[in-house]
């Protein structure tokens, strides 16, 4: 897409039955728009607007923690289906968010960033505890067994 003699880009990547569009401007290092962009700053553009997508999917969040790899793999979010078996609206969107966000907990290696990792995602937290709250405790209890293992990690240094 061309804006003013800019370029513009946009891609959608599709996970199960969730789709994310990101869009991006084709910048230059200093994050500037650039004028009659070729074809290499387009290509460029086009795959740091992927990466944005996929992790809008909570794919690659590591990448953004400046890891090369992800250290550890956390377990997957068991489907509590107690109090979950009664409709809940967006229940699956409750259990994606659940899932991802256990999955970057491993991210998180300061108390601080754990706490600022918590912030960051309160208003969906919040929502999980009022509408899943066994989904909830379970999230609850891997943040407090996070942060005493990272309080343990700094005793021990």
């Amino acid at each position: 897409m061309n804006v003013n003699g800019t370029g513009m880009v946009w891609v959608s990547v599709s996970l199960g039955s969730r789709t994310r569009t990101c869009f991006l401007p084709v910048m230059d290092h200093r994050n500037k728009p650039i004028q009659n962009p070729d074809a290499f700053q387009v290509n460029t553009a086009i795959m740091r607007c992927m990466t944005k997508c996929l992790a809008l999917h909570g794919l690659g969040l590591y990448i953004y923690a400046g890891e090369d790899l992800p250290e550890e793999t956390v377990e997957k979010v068991e489907k509590v289906e107690t109090l979950e078996s009664k409709d809940i609206p967006n229940k699956e969107d409750l259990l994606f968010f659940a899932e991802k966000l256990l999955e970057n907990l491993s991210m998180q290696d300061t108390e601080k960033a754990l706490r600022g990792y918590w912030k960051a995602n309160q208003e969906k937290i919040d929502e999980l505890k009022n509408k899943m709250p066994e989904l909830y405790k379970d999230v609850q209890a891997k943040f407090a067994a996070k942060k005493k293992a990272i309080l343990e990690g700094a005793e021990n240094e």
